[in-house]
């Protein structure tokens, strides 16, 4: 099986080399063309400030005879237009003074006078007066005041300065093993001495074991306050006990295939967990040594106590400690799910929806775990009357936001250029897939619905994402490690998808639908598919399909896992179809993590 493996990633990656030199006919030439027409061209050559040719001037052609006036002439009349319409250039640059300090929001005075608040930026005759050596001074409540002295030329300038809290200080004694403190909204530990403003101050403090109490406190000026801390002891329970995903499939990589139990203590003591299956036997079991924090856990793989993977079903998790002081011992429980159809795997997501390159795949990613890709394809040509390039890039995620519900989406482009042009036509994608249907079994069928947001700034449709509204049903038959997809899509645009470079396209509003379909073979750590698109005529003009089609192959290897985190090197083939001697291939690489 490792031979086949190997046979097949070797053709592919051949196969991609091949691509980057491979084309025939004038489909290539074609959209490149639109591509070029629809995208803001940018020439290298007339990146220079310099005024263009006749094509800037033609606006203005009406205007002047030009047998009358050499080229200069017009140059100096359509520079003067531009400046009545003030498209020039600013050539005057802003000057002011800036004066910014340490906490924001000083107030700043020039003698008697206010200026204002800091960040402050002064500017006019205001900042005229500031011209030579002046003294300011800062005021900020809770802080002391502060002088300041300037010199200011009239250039751009800027000044910083700080002013000094006004401030007291606080100690704490007696006080419990890893007691913190709350400030504002974050927990301190309450060791060392803490720099407060003046005044009352009040806050709350908690230690393992210990009733969370409050307390206030005034703080003077350079002095410091020495508080004793007197927290009464807690009773011990158990609370908040969850697990970080209902269901999982022990046989999937890294964290997917296992579970984290968390629970709380409310004091020091010791403990189990015990894992039964519906007839109450214990197929695991997990002993705490002595609780000294609150917050406990561990990780369960989906394996009983010889290692061997448990069958599908709810499995119930006991957790029984009790407190050092010899309390009543206590006891709380959760469910969990073992399913073996949850086996999420790292997929494309070129097409704006995660599956293979041109067909979605109808599983959905399990909530809070994601997937992070990114890819480039590369087609060079020199068969046309100049040499073409073609530079297909994306970078794409994809999120469980539920237990049945999975976002996708992606932001690339196509980088082309020739001898003298570089255009960048690009897209951004969002797809969210909802779970409909799964029937277990040898042949098992899933379902799923989709709904996608996608804009192009072309009309051509490389990569099979038009740009629009599109409505799809993913569906898979899966057979062991073999699935067919299949996937037919409903679009609604206001552009039209289009290849001819000559072709005036109207805004409107455009339907039609593709056919997507693929076979997927998923073989750990590896996994192969090959899919196809077709894309109908627009409904207005009738039955009919709207070539070119699209087709590719694709392979990826899971080459590193660690901490739950598996990373992904993909192979990619692909290439559009207008007729035997009309077609152009792509070939390219990529790289992700599914966590």
């Amino acid at each position: 099986m490792k031979k086949v493996v190997v046979l097949i990633l070797g053709v592919l990656l051949l196969w991609g080399l091949l691509a980057c030199s491979t084309s025939k006919g004038s489909l290539l030439e074609k959209s490149a063309e639109r591509e070029r027409k629809d995208s803001k061209v940018r020439n290298p050559k007339e990146d220079k400030e310099t005024w263009p040719t006749e094509d800037y001037y033609h606006d203005f052609y009406d205007k002047y005879d030009k047998d009358d006036a050499d080229h200069h002439e017009i140059e100096v009349r359509v520079r003067r237009e531009r400046e009545k319409e003030g498209t020039t250039r600013p050539t005057s640059r802003t000057t002011g003074l800036m004066i910014t300090t340490t906490p924001w929001g000083v107030r700043v005075y020039l003698g008697d006078k206010y200026l204002g608040t800091t960040p402050l930026l002064l500017e006019g005759s205001t900042r005229l007066k500031l011209i030579g050596r002046h003294e300011l001074t800062l005021s900020i409540n809770g802080y002391y005041s502060k002088k300041v002295w300037i010199e200011y030329s009239g250039a751009t300038a800027s000044f910083h300065f700080a002013v000094d809290r006004i401030s007291g200080f606080l100690q704490f004694v007696d006080v419990p093993p890893h007691a913190e403190i709350k400030f504002g909204s974050s927990w301190s530990p309450v060791g060392r001495r803490y720099e407060l403003a003046v005044g009352s101050q009040s806050f709350r403090i908690r230690a393992f074991g210990f009733q969370e109490g409050s307390i206030a406190v005034d703080i003077q000026e350079g002095r410091t306050t020495v508080l004793p801390i007197d927290l009464k002891e807690t009773d011990f329970t158990i609370s908040n006990l969850e697990a970080d995903k209902p269901a999982f499939h022990p046989r999937n990589s890294g964290l997917l295939g296992s579970v984290r139990i968390r629970f709380r203590v409310s004091g020091p003591g010791s403990g189990r967990a015990v894992i039964v299956d519906s007839r109450n036997r214990i197929v695991m079991s997990h002993s705490f040594s002595t609780f000294t924090t609150g917050e406990q856990g561990f990780n369960w793989d989906g394996r009983d106590q010889q290692g061997v993977p448990v069958p599908d079903g709810t499995y119930t998790v006991r957790i029984q400690a009790e407190g050092t002081r010899g309390e009543k011992r206590k006891s709380a429980e959760i469910n969990l799910k073992i399913d073996s159809s949850m086996a999420p795997r790292f997929r494309s997501l070129w097409s704006g929806s995660a599956g293979l390159l041109y067909a979605p795949t109808p599983e959905i990613l399990p909530s809070g775990k994601f997937q992070v890709s990114s890819g480039i394809l590369v087609h060079a040509s020199s068969g046309a009357d100049e040499p073409i390039v073609r530079i297909p890039v994306n970078f794409a995620m994809r999120a469980g936001l539920a237990d049945l519900l999975e976002l996708d989406t992606s932001i690339g482009g196509n980088i082309a250029f020739s001898s003298d042009m570089l255009y960048l036509p690009w897209f951004v994608t969002a797809a969210f897939k909802a779970s409909l249907l799964r029937i277990p079994g040898n042949l098992a069928l899933a379902t799923s619905a989709q709904i996608k947001l996608t804009y192009r700034s072309v009309h051509t449709d490389t990569l099979a994402n038009s740009c629009g509204l599109s409505l799809g049903l993913p569906a898979a038959i899966n057979w062991g490690s073999f699935s067919l997809l299949f996937s037919p899509e409903l679009i609604f645009s206001p552009y039209t998808v289009s290849y001819d470079p000559d072709e005036i396209l109207e805004l409107d509003l455009y339907g039609w639908l593709y056919g997507r379909a693929g076979l997927l073979l998923d073989v750990h750590p590896f996994s192969f598919g090959a899919s196809l698109t077709l894309r109908t005529l627009p409904f207005n003009e009738g039955l009919g399909l709207d070539l070119p089609f699209q087709t590719a192959l694709e392979a990826h290897w899971q080459f590193f896992k660690s901490h739950g985190r598996s990373r992904f090197l993909s192979l990619y083939l692909a290439g559009e179809f207008e007729a035997v001697d009309s077609y152009y291939l792509l070939g390219g690489v990529g790289l992700g993590i599914l966590n």
